[in-house]
């Protein structure tokens, strides 16, 4: 393994292949630009950015499961901390693991993502860890996707093509998917699939049927109000259970970046022909049938992947930052090299 830069960070000018402030096609890349480009990446962390620009209308919820500590530690260290909007996280128990803490209502600012930081230290100074089976996961308000079936349509249609992407993303600092993951995120690509591809479906059937889909799969539609999509309570979400639990902000903060984004970029019907084009080519062969392929790497698809949900460079290196983790090393290695600041 070549030696790393162990005190570089993620600036603006750390990235010389391209501009982070720009939105080049890395998927048009070829050569040896893309490889300086792999090559850079290889050498930077992240760190925890301000804010995100997330709309301010989009809003989303963190579940932050945890084991190896004791649940009254978690609490009490968090109860601790001087900051008045601490007291709107819940620590809480949880049967699968040693706990959970339960975000409020969060919005894109640089309030939420203090807490976040504030909230994970004090997990990892009582020895907290996410490393078997804790789960992240992610709620975010289903007014995101507005009324319009076409859009529900759209992002079942996205997922369907890039779930192996989003998953291998969504392992976070890890290679592997946590313990009992397939009990409680199953992969649902194969099933959508099936049903967009039926004749006797149209967006509101598919809408309708995935609505009332059991939990414990990788995304979870039954909190989602089917008679008043645009109602703002707080359980009318999509929930995103895929995601390995961490300890780490930086980690959560760029899962939320992705799932937001790719709801937000699901709401515009501008990468259509796109979107349907890669579906007809799409095919029975696609469907993964061995689930360990779900952590190889397929940097073509995380390409376009990447540049079809995000409008900017920087938001591109952190997600692929994340989803190639150890590009190049042995991937027989458990856990990802420290990628974070």
């Amino acid at each position: 393994m070549k030696n790393r830069k162990e005190n570089k960070i993620l600036i603006s000018d750390d990235i010389k292949t391209i501009s982070s402030s720009g939105c080049d096609k890395l998927a048009e890349m070829r050569g040896c630009d893309l490889q300086s480009l792999l090559s850079e990446l290889d050498d930077l962390y992240l760190t925890l950015r301000p804010k995100i620009n997330i709309d301010k209308r989009v809003t989303f919820g963190m579940e932050i499961e945890y084991e190896n500590a004791d649940y009254y530690k978690i609490t009490n260290k968090i109860n601790d901390i001087n900051n008045e909007f601490l007291t709107q996280w819940h620590s809480g128990t949880d049967c699968t693991v040693s706990g959970e803490v339960r975000s409020p209502v969060c919005a894109d600012t640089e309030q939420t993502w203090k807490d976040l930081k504030a909230v994970c230290g004090s997990m990892r100074n009582v020895g907290a860890t996410a490393f078997n089976c804790a789960g992240g996961h992610i709620h975010v308000g289903s007014p995101i996707l507005t009324k319009d079936k076409d859009c529900w349509l759209r992002f079942l249609k996205v997922w369907t093509l890039y779930e192996k992407v989003i998953y291998r993303f969504s392992y976070g600092d890890k290679l592997f998917f946590r313990k009992k993951g397939l009990q409680y995120a199953r992969p649902i690509a194969g099933s959508l699939y099936k049903l967009i591809r039926a004749e006797n479906y149209d967006s509101y059937n598919i809408f309708e049927e995935i609505i009332t889909d059991p939990r414990r799969r990788g995304v979870n539609f039954c909190n989602v109000n089917s008679s008043n999509l645009l109602n703002t309570a707080d359980k009318n979400t999509i929930e995103f259970r895929c995601p390995n639990g961490s300890v780490e902000e930086v980690i959560w903060q760029n899962n939320v970046n992705l799932f937001t984004k790719l709801l937000w970029f699901c709401r515009f019907d501008r990468f259509d022909d796109l979107i349907d084009f890669k579906f007809k080519k799409y095919n029975d062969g696609d469907l993964l049938n061995d689930f360990k392929l779900y952590g190889e790497i397929f940097l073509p698809e995380a390409l376009d992947f990447s540049d079809m949900i995000f409008d900017n460079n920087l938001d591109k290196i952190y997600f692929l930052k994340q989803y190639l983790k150890n590009y190049g090393d042995s991937e027989e290695d458990t856990y990802a090299r420290k990628f974070v600041k």
